[in-house]
């Protein structure tokens, strides 16, 4: 399978995932999200980095079974995350192999490998892996 098919269906995991944010359980979270909640997801990934990767490598019924043992909140986290998690993976899957081709220059290489670490950086749904929009940035 080419780097390019592993991006298409990481993101399509992640993108099954967001769609589960949707639920009616979850909107009083996705109502006080702000611009702080994207640190408030980062801190949470710190601290359920092991859970997070299993939910995301896992097959939808396997996830079902894991989220089921959390509180609402902590699946809405869980979940968010992981979708955070396989859309990171998409955009480096997709850099890669884009960027990092062999038989150019090694400082060439170098400054290709630097647009494959920023390549999630760039990517809306890494940054925001919510399923409404960001909110606008607070002024102050």
């Amino acid at each position: 399978m080419s780097l390019s098919a592993y991006s298409q269906y990481a993101h399509s995991v992640g993108t099954n995932l967001r769609l589960e944010l949707l639920a009616e359980e979850y909107e009083p979270f996705l109502a006080k999200l702000s611009v702080r909640s994207r640190l408030d997801l980062n801190a949470f990934v710190r601290e359920n980095v092991v859970l997070i990767e299993k939910v995301a490598t896992s097959t939808p019924k396997r996830q079902h079974q894991l989220l089921s043992a959390l509180s609402t909140e902590q699946r809405f986290w869980t979940i968010a995350a992981a979708a955070q998690m396989t859309f990171e993976a998409s955009a480096l899957l997709s850099a890669v192999e884009l960027h990092l081709v062999p038989g150019c220059g090694y400082r060439d290489m170098i400054g290709y490998a630097q647009d494959v670490l920023c390549a999630a950086d760039m990517d809306e749904d890494y940054l925001w892996p919510f399923p409404i929009p960001r909110p606008p940035e607070e002024n102050g």
